[in-house]
C-alpha cells in the first residue's frame, strides 16, 4: 500500500471517528431534552433515599454528642454536602415549571429550557449517587438513642393568683439580657421546689434554652451525684472517676449548648459551679468577646436563706415566695380533702386548721392527706396540737411545719409503716427500694416473709403508702422526702440498739 493510500485510509478513520463524536454528541444533547422528565424522577429518587441517609447520620452525631463522643470530620463534611443538594433540588422546582412551558405562541415545547434542566439533573444524580455510596462506607449503626426530657414533670402544681406574679417575673428575667444568676428563696414548705419546676416546664415548653435542667443539691453537696444527675438529665455518659475529671467532661459538653438554663434546687451554702462541671463564667466571656447581649448560661437557685444566694451565690436578681394567701390555704385544703369538708360541722374546724398551716403548701398538702378520712374529733385535736406546739425547733423550720408533718407521721397505721418512714429519714439521698431491702433485711422489718420478692413487694406497698401520705414525694427511683421532714425526724429513733450513720 502506498504512502497516498495509508494517508486516505487513516484520514477516513478519523473522519468517521469525528463523525461519530458529532453524532454522539448531537444526540446526547437531543436526548437530553426529551429525558429530562425521566431523569428528573430519577434524581428525586435517589434524593429521597439521601435524605433518609442523612437524617440517619444527624441522629448518630446526636446521639455521639450527647455521650461526649467527637463526631468524625469526614461525616460531617458529608452532612454537609448531602445537606446542599436536598436544598438545591428546591430550587429545581422552579426550573421544572420553566421546562413546562412552552414557546411560539404555546405551539411547541420549550426545547432550551429542557435541555438545561436535563443536563444539571444528570450533574446532580451523579454527585448525589456518590455521597450515596460514601454513606455506606462509614460503617457506623443506624439507631440512637433518644434525648430524655430534662425539666421535671410538675406533678400537683397549683396555680395559685398570688404565685402568678413570682412566675411571671422570673419568666421574665429569664427572658432578659444581664440577668445571669436567679435566685428564688423562702421559708422551708413555701413551695420554692415546685416553683422552680414550674419554671423548669415553662422554659422549656417556650424554647427559650437549648437545655433546661434540673437538679436538687441538698444540705451534703455531694458533687459526684450532682454531676450524674445533670448528665443523667442530658443523656451523657461520664467516664472519669475523680470530681475534677467529670467536671471538666461536663463543662466540654455544656459548652457546645448556646442556651443553657440550670436550675440548682435547696442550696444550703455556697456551690462551686466550675468544681460541679458548669461553665458559667467561661460562657459570660465568650458572649462577652461576641457582642452578644443575650446570655448563652443562666443559673437559677433556690434556697431557704436569703444570705446564700445574694452572698454566696452572687445572684444578679432575687425573688422572695411568701406563704399562700388565707383564701388560697383553704381552697387548697379543700382540694385535697374534698366535699366532706363542707361538712357543717367540720367546716370552722378545718378553716382554722388551713389558718394554722401558716400559709405553707407543703404543711396544708401533708396535713390535709393525714386527716383526709379522719372523724371530726381527730381534725379538733390536731387544731388543739397545732395551737399549741412545742418551743423546741430546728433551723430555718416553723414550729407550725414541724408539728403538722409530725401529725402526718402520728397518723401512720402501723409500726412498719413508720419504721419505713425513719429508715428513709436516715438513708437521705441514697432512699431508693434497694437500700431499703437491705437495712430492712438487717433491721429485721420483715415479718412472715421468706423471699426476697416478698421483701421487695413488701417494700414498694410501704413506699406507695407512704407516697400516698404526701410523706415521700415519687421521683423516679429515687424516694425524696420532703426536705424539712428528714431534720424534723431526728428526735425518733429506730428500735433500741440500733445504730446508722448518715449518708
Amino acid at each position: 500500500m502506498s504512502g497516498t493510500e495509508v494517508g486516505i485510509a487513516v484520514a477516513g478513520k478519523f473522519a468517521e471517528n469525528l463523525v461519530d463524536r458529532i453524532f454522539n454528541l448531537i444526540w446526547n444533547r437531543i436526548a437530553r431534552v426529551f429525558k429530562w422528565k425521566t431523569n428528573l424522577k430519577n434524581l428525586e429518587k435517589e434524593v429521597k433515599k439521601l435524605v433518609a441517609e442523612s437524617e440517619s447520620v444527624r441522629q448518630l452525631m446526636e446521639a455521639a454528642d450527647r455521650k461526649g463522643e467527637e463526631a468524625v470530620r469526614k461525616v460531617e463534611l458529608w452532612l454537609t454536602n448531602a445537606e446542599k443538594y436536598i436544598g438545591e433540588m428546591e430550587k429545581l422546582e422552579d426550573d421544572e415549571d420553566k421546562a413546562k412551558k412552552k414557546c411560539f405562541l404555546g405551539v411547541c415545547p420549550n426545547p432550551r429550557a429542557r435541555y438545561q434542566i436535563s443536563k444539571k439533573v444528570e450533574e446532580y444524580l451523579v454527585t448525589v449517587t456518590q455521597l450515596l455510596q460514601e454513606a455506606h462506607n462509614f460503617k457506623i449503626a443506624v439507631s440512637y438513642c433518644p434525648p430524655k426530657p430534662t425539666a421535671p414533670v410538675n406533678k400537683g402544681f397549683e396555680d395559685f393568683e398570688s404565685r402568678t406574679p413570682d412566675l411571671d417575673r422570673i419568666m421574665e428575667a429569664l427572658r432578659r439580657a444581664g440577668t445571669d444568676k436567679i435566685g428564688v428563696y423562702g421559708m422551708p414548705g413555701v413551695g420554692k421546689t415546685m416553683l422552680a419546676k414550674e419554671v423548669a416546664r415553662r422554659a422549656e415548653e417556650a424554647h427559650l434554652f437549648d437545655s433546661v435542667v434540673f437538679v436538687s443539691v441538698t444540705r451534703d453537696q455531694d458533687l459526684k451525684r450532682i454531676q450524674g444527675e445533670i448528665a443523667d438529665k442530658l443523656d451523657l455518659q461520664l467516664h472519669g472517676e475523680t470530681e475534677f475529671r467529670r467536671a471538666n467532661q461536663l463543662k466540654d459538653y455544656l459548652k457546645k449548648k448556646k442556651r443553657i438554663l440550670v436550675i440548682l434546687d435547696d442550696i444550703w451554702s455556697g456551690l462551686d459551679l466550675d468544681g460541679l462541671g458548669i461553665p458559667f463564667e467561661e460562657k459570660k466571656n465568650e458572649a462577652s468577646s461576641k457582642g452578644e447581649e443575650q446570655m448563652q448560661c443562666k443559673i437559677l437557685c433556690t434556697s431557704r436563706f436569703h444570705d446564700v444566694l445574694s452572698c454566696d451565690m452572687d445572684t444578679d436578681q432575687l425573688f422572695d415566695v411568701r406563704p399562700l394567701r388565707d383564701e388560697e390555704a383553704w381552697e387548697l385544703l379543700k382540694k385535697i380533702v374534698g366535699d366532706k369538708i363542707e361538712n357543717s360541722g367540720l367546716r370552722d374546724t378545718a378553716m382554722e386548721i388551713a389558718k394554722e398551716c401558716a400559709g405553707l403548701p407543703l404543711a396544708i398538702q401533708t396535713l390535709g392527706t393525714a386527716l383526709k378520712y379522719k372523724e371530726h374529733y381527730v381534725w379538733a385535736d390536731a387544731l388543739l396540737q397545732l395551737k399549741r406546739p412545742s418551743p423546741e425547733n430546728f433551723r430555718g423550720i416553723s414550729a407550725k411545719v414541724y408539728f403538722a408533718i409530725e401529725l402526718s407521721y402520728n397518723y401512720l397505721e402501723g409500726e412498719d409503716l413508720k419504721q419505713t418512714f425513719l429508715l428513709c429519714s436516715l438513708l437521705g439521698q441514697n432512699a431508693n427500694v434497694e437500700n431499703l431491702l437491705t437495712y430492712g433485711f438487717g433491721l429485721g422489718l420483715f415479718q412472715n416473709v421468706k423471699t426476697i420478692g416478698q421483701a421487695r413487694d413488701r417494700v414498694l406497698t410501704w413506699v406507695s403508702k407512704l407516697k400516698s401520705c404526701s410523706l415521700l414525694l415519687d421521683d423516679s427511683s429515687i424516694l425524696t422526702l420532703i426536705c424539712m421532714i428528714l431534720f424534723m425526724m431526728l428526735p425518733y429513733q429506730l428500735p433500741q440498739g440500733t445504730t446508722m450513720c448518715y449518708h
